[in-house]
């Protein structure tokens, strides 16, 4: 049976063409990390859902907590029921024209072939449109999937608390199944979910994730 690898996860999650990725520990939830190029941010920028994309710094021991479950990144703004604490010590940059954009990824392994998968990356000012939002939910997931060699196969919108959400799913090599949501709050773009061989993490365990997450206002 194949495994699905960790950089081969991380490599999936960017869009753009250059990667830079560090993982120090992936054994504990309470873990630091630095992007060390990363330039500081004013939190004051932050509107009032308080998850614009001002701040992707989630360095500090505070800044994630594990309550029955129940996954709360403070500078990620959001919440999410993993089976088991994840690893929050993986940070990565996406480097093209545009930019750099850099973001955060949570990752707990349930197996060498089962993935929980939450991460977050910020766009910077301007890239992100009411008039895109929908586009760039659409091409990231199927960016996601072509670098994994599969196509999108389902792909359906929706909203979270008004947000614009696309919930989507492929099945590569009638084996690896891929089960993901992904939204925009303001310029910072969330996808969570997961990825596994065969029956390793169930349809109704893929759904039971993706439907805990809750962004924190």
């Amino acid at each position: 049976m194949k495994k699905i690898t960790y950089l081969l996860i991380a490599g999936a999650l960017c869009l753009l063409t250059s990667c830079d990725f560090s993982s120090k520990s992936k054994n504990s939830s309470k873990s630091t990390t630095k992007t060390q190029d990363q330039t500081e941010q004013n939190d004051s920028s932050v509107d009032n859902n308080n998850n614009n994309g001002s701040d992707t710094k989630d360095n500090d021991k505070k800044n994630e907590d594990v309550d029955n479950n129940t996954f709360k990144s403070a500078k990620g703004y959001f919440s999410i029921n993993f089976p088991m604490p994840p690893a929050t010590d993986t940070t990565y940059k996406e480097t093209s024209k545009a930019g750099t954009l850099y973001g955060c990824q949570y990752t707990y392994k349930k197996s060498a072939n089962g993935y929980y998968i939450a991460n977050y990356i910020d766009y910077n000012e301007g890239m992100v449109t009411d008039k895109n939002k929908e586009a760039l939910l659409n091409t990231r997931a199927d960016a996601f999937v072509t670098r994994l060699g599969g196509k999108l196969t389902n792909a359906t919108k929706g909203k979270l608390n008004d947000y614009p959400t696309l919930t989507w799913s492929s099945k590569i090599n009638d084996s690896l199944n891929i089960q993901m949501k992904s939204l925009f709050v303001g310029r910072r773009y969330y996808q969570f979910g997961t990825m596994a061989y065969n029956s390793e993490i169930s349809e109704k365990e893929a759904k039971a994730f993706i439907e805990s997450f809750k962004i924190k206002k």
